[in-house]
């Protein structure tokens, strides 16, 4: 990860290669999803986040609301993903703390 994001404090993104490739591939193919009663898991990095259920199922959550938002379109790759978290892992709260 920490390549990634040096990749993209200096906009070489796409000279990365390998499994680094991924970041061309689909965001929420690379997300997949939880089980339902109407579908198995699929394949992805949320069935294997983290090893408490509710912590999957939290996940989860947040990415499909994130989906439903249209911040990130369907047709989203997980490199476009970067601008989204940049723009919102910014310092919240007062000033000078």
């Amino acid at each position: 990860m920490t390549e990634v994001y040096a990749a993209a404090r200096t906009e070489q993104l796409d000279t990365l290669t390998g499994d680094r490739a991924l970041l061309g591939a689909s965001l929420w193919d690379a997300v997949g999803n939880l089980p339902t009663d109407e579908a198995p898991a699929g394949k992805g990095w949320l069935p294997r986040s983290a090893t408490a259920v509710a912590t999957r199922k939290r996940y989860a959550t947040s990415f499909a609301a994130l989906e439903r938002s249209g911040i990130l379109k369907a047709s989203a790759v997980v490199s476009d993903s970067r601008a989204w978290i940049g723009e919102h892992s910014k310092p919240h709260g007062r000033a000078g703390l």
